[in-house]
């Protein structure tokens, strides 16, 4: 994240900047957002867990893989959602440099 703040603050002019600024705001959201849920997820998880005639559903490993299933796929949306955001701001960066070149 901190490398897009970097490439918004960059040199662009102040109305392209604000968009982007915008965009980034955004894809910060998201990640938050998909770390809160993930959070919540893990939450009603052990909230939810009552004892089951199954005992290795709730053994610590299972609880523990779910877990670190529910956080890999936060940080794998989070990922993406920069991901995204970088391409969009190398593409609006590309596009400025080619009108003021122009």
């Amino acid at each position: 994240m901190a490398r897009l703040d970097e490439k918004v603050s960059a040199g662009h002019p102040s109305s392209q900047c604000g968009q982007l600024q915008r965009e980034l705001d955004e894809v910060k959201r998201e990640a938050r957002d998909a770390e809160r849920r993930a959070r919540d997820a893990e939450r009603r998880l052990h909230e939810s867990a009552l004892p089951t005639t199954a005992p290795d559903l709730n053994s610590p490993g299972v609880m523990t893989a779910i877990q670190g299933a529910v956080q890999q796929a936060a940080k794998v949306k989070r990922e993406r959602a920069e991901a995204a955001a970088a391409q969009h701001l190398q593409q609006r960066q590309a596009e400025a440099d080619a009108k003021f070149e122009a």
